[in-house]
Formats: C-alpha cells, sequence, structure tokens
C-alpha cells in the first residue's frame, strides 16, 4: 500500500491526476489498520477534487483512531468542499484534539465569516497569521472581513500585504480594486483591475468593474480595450498588525 500511496504523490506533482487516482482506487478494498495510511489516501483524492471519496478515507481514519486530529481537520476540509454545515464541528474536534496549523485555522474562518460570525472568523484569521504570516489567502479573507465592517483603509493594508507576497493573486488585485473604487480613488483602481486582467485577460468581474470605474472618469474610447500593462506596483509601508487591531 506504501508504494501505491507514493506512486500517487508522485503524480499528483506532476499534473497526472487520472494515474494518481489509478493508484488509490485499488486500495478501498484493503483492511487497512493504520489511520496515517487512509488519512493520507484522502488526501490523494481531496486534492483531485474528489472530496467525496476523500471524505470516506478521512470517515476511515477516524473509525481506527478517533484522537486523529489531523483526519477531523481534513474531514472537516472535504465537507466544506461538499457544502455540509458539519465541517465546522469537524475543525472544533481538531482544535479540541490540540491540532493547530494554519490552513485548519483559514479554513475555519472562511466557515464563520459564511455564517456571519465575523468575530469568531476574525479571531480565527488572525490565529492563521499568527502561525504564518506570509499568508496571503488568509490575509485576503481577513480584508474581506474588515471590508464588511466597513474598514475600508484596513482592509486595503491586509490587500497590500497579499499582493506583495503574491504578485499574481489575482482575487486579490480584484477586490484591491473594488475597494479603491469605492474610496474614490479610480486611476488605481483601473490599475489594480489591470493587473489581474495581466494573469486572466477575459475575467468577467475584472472587466465589469474596470468599465466601471472608466464610465465613471468618462473614459468611454477605452471601456472596450483589454490593457493588460505590468502589474501595478504596491506602495512599500508597515506590515499590518492583526485584524482585531484595526
Amino acid at each position: 500500500m506504501d508504494a501505491a500511496l507514493n506512486r500517487a504523490i508522485e503524480h499528483l506533482k506532476t499534473g497526472r491526476i487520472a494515474a494518481a487516482l489509478a493508484c488509490v482506487g485499488p486500495l478501498a478494498a484493503h483492511e487497512e489498520r493504520r489511520p496515517q495510511r487512509s488519512n493520507l489516501a484522502g488526501l490523494i483524492y481531496l486534492a483531485a477534487s474528489d472530496a467525496g471519496s476523500a471524505l470516506a478515507w478521512f470517515d476511515r481514519a477516524i473509525a481506527i483512531d478517533p484522537g486523529h486530529a489531523q483526519a477531523w481537520s481534513n474531514r472537516g476540509a472535504a465537507l466544506q468542499e461538499l457544502g455540509r454545515p458539519e465541517a465546522l464541528a469537524c475543525f472544533d474536534e481538531a482544535l479540541r484534539l490540540g491540532l493547530e496549523e494554519p490552513t485548519l485555522f483559514y479554513n475555519r474562518g472562511n466557515l464563520l465569516r459564511a455564517a456571519g460570525r465575523l468575530d469568531e472568523a476574525i479571531a480565527s484569521y488572525d490565529a492563521a497569521l499568527r502561525l504564518n504570516p506570509a499568508y496571503p489567502q488568509a490575509l485576503r479573507a481577513g480584508a474581506l472581513v474588515l471590508r464588511d465592517l466597513g474598514h475600508r483603509d484596513g482592509a486595503l493594508e491586509f490587500l497590500d500585504e497579499a499582493i506583495r507576497l503574491d504578485p499574481f493573486f489575482r482575487d486579490a488585485h480584484i477586490d484591491r480594486g473594488d475597494l479603491l473604487q469605492s474610496l474614490g480613488r479610480l486611476e488605481e483602481a483601473i490599475a489594480a483591475y489591470d493587473s489581474a486582467l495581466k494573469r486572466e485577460p477575459d475575467h468577467a468581474r475584472a472587466l465589469n468593474n474596470r468599465g466601471a470605474a472608466l464610465l465613471t472618469l468618462a473614459r468611454y474610447e477605452e471601456r472596450a480595450r483589454r490593457s493588460r500593462p505590468p502589474f501595478a506596483p504596491i506602495p512599500a509601508r508597515r506590515r499590518p498588525g492583526t485584524i482585531a487591531e484595526i
């Protein structure tokens, strides 16, 4: 079984998803007694975007060892992919069992934000960022909470840091453009949308919102033109503190 799992991992690393699944598939009939192997098989399915099969493997790992914190966290991630509400309870169980990792807190924060529990979401994102300050996705998520709470300048700081860490972070560029547009900084907003379109020229939201900014500026001839300049530079500034401090 170890050889099959190792082959599956190597296939995933090179993008050969079908080959990876072919390695793992026959293992379902195997009477596995080590939770680590079942957990690893589940991760392979999760990486291949088959959350349903991943969930079955995580369930097997937990049946063998109910105290396997990582399997509980991964089970929550699979349930989250499937849109099932019990995902949050899995993340909480992983925390109760002592697991502390950035991805766990980030995924949990996303669920709390979706449920409108913004103060708890902030605490979860801040926990993720304490463990990994260079976590662009958590910085963007924190920015969206700050935006929802009306702290647009603070949200902009977090987006700037996310883009500094990952200049190709398309969604952060678009969110930054939206924030700048809401602040009336239209030229900067257009530059932010252009940075997103440099990565994905046909992105509908970036094109639409860029067009709205151009319309506000009465630059009618440019609305239909897709400009693709280099990424707009983000001014150097101090790194933001915790979300809760904003």
